[in-house]
């Protein structure tokens, strides 16, 4: 019998739980280590005598370094696994950089000068991209193509749940002095980054294309749906995070619109293990187009928003939705290429979402009513689902044999 007709199972786990579990910690880290950056950068500025309204700019300006840093990262790491047959030295450089600038910038904006601080933020920002994209990119080894959504949704859970602590726990950061959150932050990157080493250390990637049999290279069109999908998918989900409290201010003033707004998040964690079912037994594809055509209908009926329990309602099934389509993204990236371009097709992917954060810490964000936000979102959603819809089936290489 031919080694790409085996089940997994006659091979070996379908899903490698515990490199799992440790990647989803890391993705949970590095989640919260930017929501604890997001609350606190506007005050850390202002001490360098920098308007709060600075923050936006920072943020520009990562996320526009993002957008080639990603894809460059992404295939720095695939080369680098194809001759050391390992992608995590430049997992450790950037859990290790992040982590030791995380306890240093607050010192820095208390003593240090503008031009330093800046400075300093900006290269934290790239030891992030250091981490995720590298990172990311490992759950193709973890778990047979066939499971990756079910592997996926313990990153979706710690998405969510990470998510979560902006809109429930800011006040509270806010009070507690910046150096001790930024220390817990870099704490728990560093835990989740050893956790990783350990598990991975037992497991050294080993190349599954030889130079005999190289892998196809991506075509621009390929790459360019990876983004293009990145992009719009991120769009929508943060354009509807941005107008979701507007409404609710508008239509129901009685409202706490952060509670709401934690419940999306609450949602998808709680949604994260049911997705990665569905998508198991339904398919992956049809599951995100699932999913982006719920949260359209979310947003659709977020003008008829007059009473708390619909509120509640759209905020869950919001959150629920965005699940569903977040659960697949990485699934699906792997579905179009061959194990050896993963880390490509990750960055490309988060190189988009970049192109979407960049926007929205842009003056486009002057414009965004909640009409013209509920427009926008839609429109995005359209574009993710053709994007989603366009793709093509597993390419040749995504059996058995180069999965794990």
């Amino acid at each position: 019998m031919a080694l790409s007709r085996l089940r997994p199972s006659a091979l070996r786990p379908s899903v490698l739980w515990l490199p799992v579990a440790a990647l989803a910690a890391v993705q949970g880290a590095f989640t919260f280590g930017w929501v604890v950056y997001g609350v606190h950068l506007p005050a850390l500025l202002q001490q360098v005598n920098l308007p709060a309204t600075a923050a936006s700019t920072v943020l520009l300006v990562e996320a526009l370094l993002a957008i080639a840093l990603e894809p460059m990262i992404g295939q720095f790491s695939d080369r680098l696994t194809q001759r050391r047959g390992n992608r995590f030295p430049i997992i450790a450089v950037g859990v290790l950089l992040s982590a030791a600038l995380f306890i240093l910038i607050p010192v820095l904006a208390r003593f240090g000068s503008q031009a330093l601080l800046l400075t300093i933020l900006i290269i934290w920002a790239i030891g992030m991209s250091l981490v995720r994209t590298p990172a990311m990119a490992l759950l193709r080894r973890y778990a047979h193509p066939v499971y990756l959504p079910i592997a996926a949704s313990l990153l979706t859970l710690a998405i969510g749940l990470a998510g979560a602590t902006k809109p429930f726990a800011a006040p509270l950061m806010t009070s507690l002095n910046v150096e001790v959150v930024s220390s817990l932050a870099a704490i728990l990157l560093l835990l989740a980054g050893t956790a990783l080493r350990s598990v991975n250390a037992a497991m050294v990637e080993v190349p599954t294309e030889t130079a005999a049999t190289p892998a196809p290279r991506l075509s621009i069109a390929q790459l360019g749906l990876f983004a293009a999908a990145g992009m719009m998918i991120t769009l929508a989900f943060r354009v509807a995070i941005e107008i979701f409290p507007k409404v609710l201010k508008a239509q129901l003033p009685s409202v706490h619109p952060p509670v709401l707004v934690g419940l999306v998040f609450v949602a998808i964690a709680l949604a994260a293990l049911p997705a990665g079912k569905l998508a198991l037994h339904w398919g992956n594809r049809r599951t995100m187009l699932l999913g982006l055509g719920g949260m359209g209908l979310c947003l659709l009926l977020l003008q008829w928003l007059q009473s708390s329990a619909v509120a509640v309602a759209i905020a869950l099934g919001l959150g629920a939705t965005f699940a569903l389509v977040t659960n697949g993204t990485l699934p699906w990236v792997f579905s179009q290429l061959q194990v050896s371009q993963a880390g490509l097709g990750v960055g490309m992917f988060f190189g988009g979402a970049a192109i979407a954060t960049s926007l929205l810490n842009s003056p486009f964000t002057l414009w965004l009513t909640p009409n013209v936000g509920i427009g926008v979102a839609i429109a995005a959603l359209f574009f993710a689902g053709g994007c989603v819809a366009a793709s093509s089936i597993p390419e040749p290489g995504m059996g058995v044999q180069d999965s794990l």
